[in-house]
């Protein structure tokens, strides 16, 4: 059994760091807050058992990460690690496989899954290399863990095509019972509008105008009703488990938020993994803990997968961009 922990060392109390050699990733090990564990709520710190009592018992478990940091899949590997030992068998929903390579998700699964060869073999089948995701080895203990307790793997991904097209054209090309089921058939709030275009912006290191802000937001929220249309199908038996980007994971206006318009019924659990910053030394130093409403149940903080500065490698694609 691989217990809620990274590096195979448990995390059992609020408060408490792993030790560094826990951690595949090694930027900012020695962070006061790495390893620690946060309410999203109360913004305390949390006691791992709670934790684990709400995966226990969650019907739908959306589990956040940084797609480019190990530990993050390392950790979500292991929570559905624990679910199978627990006796759960949840469907495993990824963000970053396409609906149309289902196909591929079943046979493997019918195959000898665990098997260290067959998961190399299924990032070949699912061609991750040109996906743009990270490496499919980042992944893989995911995979793993799945194929361990022949949890059904589903995908939860538009193709390229797709995601251009409601880029350009919104969802005007689908029909209202199509909306419907993505939960798109609600505008929304003006509030959660500012709020989602606020976030976009930070994420593209406010360098963005707002005009190419809009497909973004549109795009995102087809990502996020879709997600949460395969969750909802793909949990008749014993839930689902959602593995996707933190934003995707928000109770406020994403996945969460969808599932909870449709009146889904069965308790949430949200989690999102965070990498520490330097200088940035108390949980409600950063956004997932800083402001209200709550947007996770839980905080998990982790090392940081690398220092590069995301913003100016940004600035230098968009310098040299033709005018």
């Amino acid at each position: 059994m691989v217990a809620l922990c990274s590096g195979g060392k448990v995390m059992a109390a609020p408060g408490v760091a792993l030790e560094p050699a826990a951690w595949t990733s090694q930027h900012l090990v020695d962070h006061p807050l790495v390893g620690t564990l946060w309410n999203g709520e109360t913004r305390k710190a949390a006691v791992w058992s709670q934790l684990q009592q709400r995966l226990r018992r969650a019907r739908f478990v959306m589990i956040g990460e940084i797609h480019t940091n190990p530990d993050h899949h390392r950790w979500q590997a292991a929570a559905i690690d624990f679910l199978g030992q627990a006796g759960r068998s949840p469907a495993i929903v990824w963000e970053m496989i396409p609906t149309t390579r289902q196909h591929l998700l079943n046979t493997w699964l019918s195959g000898e899954a665990a098997d260290t060869d067959e998961l190399a073999r299924l990032g070949k089948a699912l061609n991750w290399s040109a996906s743009g995701w990270p490496a499919w080895t980042l992944y893989q203990p995911i995979a793993g863990a799945a194929g361990q307790y022949r949890m059904p793997m589903f995908g939860a991904a538009f193709e390229r095509a797709q995601v251009r097209q409601i880029g350009q054209e919104g969802m005007s090309g689908y029909s209202r019972l199509q909306k419907a089921r993505l939960g798109l058939d609600k505008a929304l709030t003006e509030s959660n509008r500012e709020a989602m275009l606020g976030t976009l912006r930070a994420g593209h290191c406010n360098l963005m105008p707002l005009a190419a802000l809009q497909p973004m937001l549109q795009v995102q929220r087809a990502r996020d009703g879709q997600m949460a249309a395969i969750m909802q199908q793909a949990a008749t038996i014993d839930g689902a488990v959602l593995i996707a980007g933190n934003g995707h994971v928000r109770k406020d206006w994403a996945v969460p938020a969808v599932l909870h318009g449709k009146g889904v019924v069965g308790p949430l659990l949200s989690i999102a993994q965070i990498e520490v910053e330097a200088g940035k030394t108390k949980p409600t130093d950063y956004e997932a803990l800083g402001s209200a409403p709550h947007r996770y149940d839980f905080v998990l903080f982790t090392p940081r997968a690398n220092n590069t500065d995301h913003c100016a490698e940004l600035r230098q694609r968009m310098k040299a961009r033709p005018q």
